[in-house]
């Protein structure tokens, strides 16, 4: 059952006729019950299909009978959903093999092999996903459960702003919804996916007259909604960036490229830190005073620090925070420097006392 496809490529697979013959004729009647649920609409549960193989003919135990259905799910990870209790799990691994094993009697499967028209929206789906987008490895097979996969985890990694953030525009948040939400892998790609594409669910399973033209709208909407949630958050953290550069300019309005900025904020920071004594901004200025990171790292580390959560916790409403505190630091910074300034210049502090200083408002 574990044999080499190719010279130290191995693949589990199903059992050969000639040389396993009970095991092979197992693995038919394993089709045959998923096809048989498949053409009622329904799934079946994996106790049933325990139920069946330690029946005559077969008899087998129940430790047995469960790893050659675990094997035959691995073998067809393509083709057959599993679902624990209601849930789709677009993904089984370990811990989902090591749980079925324990517990079969929460699992059940379906088969999904889409044929027609199904087959050709499957296709679409398989062309968007292999581009550059690049939501996962390249998927191989073009089935129903190779492409839910990628969709899954490419929504389930998306940083927690652009999971949460409501700057997207209709078809995005709809998409967005659809796959976070998902219960059935059918449902999910030919209704709920192209309703959230603002287009008509894939009802039929035969191609029809101008079925060509609706492929490549549906095409174009998925592309275009999967590529604003993937770059979502780059956009978000160029406001952040934008925001920061334009508290931080002149009196006159006029900004400057960040790394002037940096160079700029770096020397002022590194003189004041002898002078503050408020711990928390204290931290601040070591995060501006430090060199170890490129320009935008240096400064989204500073905005973590400042706003107390990581920039991919941020939401939407959080830039208008950003950019008053960011106009504090500023104002901050540059009174601690004027305070430098008279301490080097005018006074000598005697050890022991104090400069206090009080701002007033213009």
């Amino acid at each position: 059952l574990h044999r080499e496809k190719d010279p130290g490529i191995w693949e589990l697979s199903q059992p050969d006729p000639l040389s396993q013959p009970e095991l092979s004729y197992l693995w038919v009647v394993f089709d045959e019950l998923l096809t048989d649920a498949d053409r009622k609409g329904e799934i079946i549960a994996v106790k049933k299909v325990l139920e069946v193989f330690q029946k005559p003919p077969f008899g087998l135990r129940e430790g047995p009978a469960m790893l050659f259905i675990a094997h035959y799910l691995l073998a067809n990870s393509d083709e057959v959903a599993v679902y624990e209790g209601k849930a789709f799990k677009p993904f089984f691994g370990d811990a989902e093999i090591l749980l079925l094993l324990r517990r079969p009697e929460l699992f059940s499967l379906r088969s999904y092999k889409p044929t027609g028209l199904r087959s050709q929206v499957i296709r679409t789906y398989a062309q968007v996903i292999n581009t550059d987008l690049e939501l996962t490895e390249k998927i191989r097979n073009q089935t129903i459960l190779s492409v839910v996969a990628p969709l899954t985890e490419f929504i389930k990694t998306l940083p927690k702003y652009t999971q949460t953030t409501r700057s997207l525009s209709a078809n995005a948040l709809r998409l967005r919804a659809a796959i976070a939400n998902a219960r059935d892998p059918q449902e999910l790609l030919y209704k709920e996916i192209p309703k959230a594409l603002a287009l008509q669910p894939i009802e039929g399973q035969e191609p029809e007259k101008g079925s060509t033209v609706e492929t490549a709208t549906f095409q174009k909407n998925l592309w275009t909604a999967l590529t604003e949630l993937r770059d979502a958050f780059d956009k978000f953290l160029a406001k952040i960036k934008g925001r920061f550069i334009t508290a931080m300019s002149d009196e006159q309005g006029n900004s400057v490229p960040l790394h002037v900025l940096r160079n700029e904020l770096e020397k002022k920071a590194m003189e004041v830190l002898d002078i503050c004594f408020d711990s928390s901004f204290k931290t601040v200025l070591f995060a501006v005073a430090s060199q170890r990171e490129d320009d935008e790292a240096w400064l989204y580390r500073i905005a973590s620090i400042v706003m107390k959560k990581r920039t991919e916790h941020w939401q939407d409403n959080d830039l208008e925070e950003w950019t008053l505190r960011t106009k504090d630091l500023k104002d901050r910074l540059n009174h601690l420097f004027d305070l430098k300034k008279i301490v080097k210049e005018d006074t000598v502090i005697e050890p022991g006392l104090g400069l206090i200083s009080v701002t007033r408002p213009d």
